[in-house]
C-alpha cells in the first residue's frame, strides 16, 4: 500500500511540475513585464499547490466516501473546476 501512495505522490508532483513548466512558457511568451511575470507564475504555482492540498484534505477526511445526495463529488471537485475555468475565461477574454 505504501508503494501505491508513493506512486500517487510522485505522479502528483510530476504533473504539478509539468503544468508549471508549460505555464511558465506561456507566461514568458505573453507577458513582457518581469514583475507581472513573477506574479503570474506565483499565482499559477500557488493555485496548483492549494488545489492539491484541497484534494488531499477532502481525500483524507473521507468526505467523498459517502455517495448519498447531494452529490458531494460534483460540489467538491467538478463545480470548483468549472468556476475557476469561468473566472479565467472571463478575465482573459479580450487578451491575445
Amino acid at each position: 500500500m505504501m508503494i501505491l501512495q508513493l506512486g500517487y505522490f510522485g505522479l502528483i508532483t510530476l504533473m504539478v511540475i509539468l503544468i508549471s513548466i508549460m505555464g511558465k512558457n506561456a507566461i514568458d511568451k505573453t507577458v513582457t513585464d518581469k514583475k507581472t511575470r513573477k506574479k503570474k507564475l506565483f499565482l499559477l504555482i500557488g493555485g496548483l499547490v492549494i488545489w492539491q492540498f484541497y484534494q488531499l484534505v477532502i481525500g483524507v477526511s473521507g468526505f467523498l466516501t459517502d455517495f448519498s445526495l447531494p452529490p458531494r463529488f460534483l460540489f467538491c471537485l467538478v463545480l470548483p473546476t468549472f468556476i475557476f475555468t469561468g473566472i479565467f475565461l472571463s478575465k482573459n477574454r479580450k487578451k491575445d
